[in-house]
């Protein structure tokens, strides 16, 4: 058997080989270089079945579609069932590798408030049950890799985080930029009249037709205000905010409907997003008591 060189470049392969013949009597081609010496990964790489080229790789093992999904729904259904579960694990997979590099922003909804005819929505006070609301979901709070709780400069919100604040020692700073939807000027005088002006704004965002400010420009002033804060310190952060800013931010940035999830938030409420993507990672309802 003829023998090839010590070192060969891969380009040069295809020439190492000797003319054998079989038990059928026909001349077959079968290479000699893996029978006289090791031949790196690298090149047994460029030689893997499939690659029509040298240096083209072999294509990877996965899930391949049957033909005959039409024939036989079964065969498709346990596909597709297939192709979720492994969209699945490689979803999980990248977002296990993100965890350690990843920053959260927790942003909480305010415990229950007092409605007050008279009294603006920003001075609305807590109700007891909203006092207790605020007490049992600082309690229930995971432990958080936080330094402070911030808030907005509501009371309301201020209520609800200094609960928190006391419960986990740290300390209560507020913040302007995180209140509520400027809607000063509205005057609903029933609960009807309120949800008709939030639909409305809801479908002009760009437009200041409930309110003193558009959906657009509370949602950016809550980005901005919520950006600001990231920046000025490392690690994940809380801020306790309102419904509508809430509402506005993460249905924009993860392609909610904003009214649907508007909604659907109840108070207290706890959301975990991804920063600075605001991509939504967890949202934890705690039962009202």
């Amino acid at each position: 058997m003829a023998q090839c060189p010590g070192w060969i470049p891969a380009s040069s392969l295809k020439f190492c080989s000797t003319p054998e013949r079989d038990s059928a009597g026909v001349t077959a081609k079968k290479s000699s270089i893996r029978e006289d010496f090791k031949v790196p990964a690298k090149v047994n790489l460029l030689l893997s079945p499939g690659s029509k080229r040298h240096g083209a790789r072999a294509a990877k093992p996965g899930l391949r579609r049957p033909n005959n999904l039409a024939e036989n729904p079964s065969t498709e259904q346990k596909y597709l069932e297939n192709r979720r579960v492994l969209e699945v694990k490689k979803e999980r997979r990248g977002l296990s590798g993100r965890l350690d590099r990843m920053r959260r922003l927790h942003l909480i909804r305010h415990a229950a408030t007092q409605p007050t005819l008279g009294v603006a929505g920003p001075d609305w006070p807590l109700t007891l049950q909203g006092q207790a609301q605020a007490k049992t979901f600082a309690e229930q709070l995971p432990d958080l890799s936080i330094s402070r709780v911030h808030t907005s400069t509501e009371g309301k919100a201020v209520a609800t985080g200094q609960a928190t604040a006391e419960h986990v020692a740290l300390p209560l700073e507020t913040r302007p930029g995180p209140e509520e939807h400027r809607r000063l000027s509205v005057s609903a005088s029933t609960l009807a009249d309120f949800q008709a002006g939030m639909q409305h704004l809801f479908a002009h965002p760009d437009l200041r037709v409930s309110g003193d400010e558009s959906a657009d420009a509370t949602r950016i002033r809550f980005t901005t205000a919520l950006d600001s804060l990231m920046r000025e310190q490392a690690g994940d952060a809380l801020v306790v905010s309102h419904e509508t800013v809430i509402s506005l931010l993460v249905a924009h940035d993860n392609g909610f409907d904003a009214p649907m999830f508007w909604r659907h938030l109840v108070v207290p409420d706890h959301l975990v997003l991804e920063w600075p993507s605001y991509r939504l990672l967890d949202h934890a309802s705690p039962a009202n008591e």
